[in-house]
């Protein structure tokens, strides 16, 4: 275990890391930790496409780099693969702080389902369409739309294909951005990934314990409530459906690394309550909710009430990472990894499109700014002719969460 609560008084954290998952509450967190690095003066790291970095879906490596970068790694918010391999190299673990959230596999499916194929399927191919939508639901439901959960589950096993884009949706989609390879289902492979996992990540975050988590986070990160206080962001609406005794067979049958990661986890976040005390974590609680009370009611629409700054007796954070300069990232290596870990697009206006068109054509067709900001910065010296689009999209409030 990487990091255990104690009695000592905490220590302000200088660096540190957030791996942005999707359907797990990630953005409200992502505002949390922007929050305190404002507070701390740490900087954040710029993404390379659109809402993610690290040529996701591949994990995150040392080619994947936006131009300006700092090295170790440090300020990370934003959508990423955690890459169980190389995090040492990647990041200062020993001195990072590192952090990540999961939730109930089933709730967080539902939510996946919903989010990328029940609340895109108007638009097959949107011009703002980064994270390739409704791949790979739509082609599992037999290119139909307005598929139920429940008949999806129910065909699943035939329809998966695990050579499809986006095919980690369907599969372990938690353990597969946490580095996990979602195909792999051998209990012994998913228990040693586990334990080194553990070992990594000073503490995830588990939704179904979001107060006992806020606690444990508040101590590590060594600020006030007030820092962690946020209104949720980007939280969707939408009705589960009932699932029958096959349906849910099915879930647990392509979910296995999910469920034994959830489990997994679970058993962990409890054994650094018991080390923080329960009867402390009880009080604690109680100081925590009444704050996060006094921040709403201060709060007035997308203002925040708990804004505080830093006192001129607390330092800024010691940042000992350095800046570091890339040349534009080769079109043809981010294709390569995006192709061998299921990210290719058929949609021109996806990051893979885009991209694709650039390393054919030398042509960026600029459709959205939010994503093509970064692509035109990242890969700027393999641009030729940029196609202004009359209509332009802007998807930066969703950040594709």
């Amino acid at each position: 275990m990487k990091w255990t609560p104690s009695t000592d008084e905490c220590k302000p954290v200088d660096n540190f890391v957030f791996l942005k998952k999707h359907k797990v509450a990630s953005t409200t967190f992502k505002a949390i930790f922007h929050k305190f690095a404002k507070y701390r003066q740490i900087p954040i790291e710029p993404r390379l496409i659109g809402p993610q970095g690290g040529c996701y879906p591949a994990r995150i490596n040392e080619h994947c780099w936006p131009r300006r970068h700092y090295h170790p790694a440090n300020g990370l918010t934003y959508h990423f693969r955690w890459n169980i391999e190389q995090a040492h190299k990647i990041f200062d673990l020993k001195n990072t702080a590192i952090f990540t959230t999961i939730r109930n596999p089933m709730t967080c499916f539902e939510s996946v389902y919903n989010y990328f194929y029940f609340k895109r399927y108007k638009n097959l191919d949107h011009p703002c369409d980064s994270p390739c939508w409704n791949r790979p639901f739509y082609q599992f439901n037999g290119n139909r739309l307005g598929i139920s959960t429940g008949e999806f589950l129910d065909n699943l096993p035939e329809n998966f294909d695990p050579r499809a884009s986006q095919n980690f949706r369907a599969k372990n989609f938690q353990s597969f951005e946490l580095g996990l390879d979602h195909l792999n289902d051998n209990p012994a492979y998913i228990e040693s990934q586990l334990e080194r996992l553990e070992t990594q990540f000073d503490l995830v975050i588990i939704l179904e314990h979001y107060m006992e988590s806020i606690v444990l986070l508040k101590h590590r990160l060594c600020v006030s409530y007030e820092i962690l206080y946020i209104k949720a962001k980007n939280k969707a609406s939408y009705t589960p459906e009932p699932l029958s005794e096959k349906q849910k067979a099915n879930f647990a049958e392509f979910f296995k690394q999910d469920l034994e990661m959830y489990r997994f986890f679970n058993e962990t976040l409890h054994k650094k309550i018991d080390a923080f005390g329960r009867d402390r974590m009880r009080e604690e609680i109680k100081v925590a909710k009444k704050i996060f009370e006094r921040c709403a009611e201060l709060s007035d629409g997308h203002k925040d009430g708990c804004k505080i700054k830093r006192p001129e007796s607390e330092p800024p954070a010691n940042i000992t990472s350095e800046i570091v300069r890339y040349p534009s990232l080769d079109p043809k290596i981010y294709l390569k990894y995006m192709d061998e870990n299921f990210g290719h697009c058929s949609n021109p206006s996806s990051s893979y499109g885009k991209v694709k068109s650039i390393h054919e054509t030398g042509v960026l067709n600029s459709t959205c700014p939010f994503v093509d900001k970064p692509i035109k910065s990242n890969f700027a010296d393999h641009i030729e002719i940029t196609l202004e689009s009359d209509v332009k999209f802007d998807n930066s409030t969703e950040e594709d969460s």
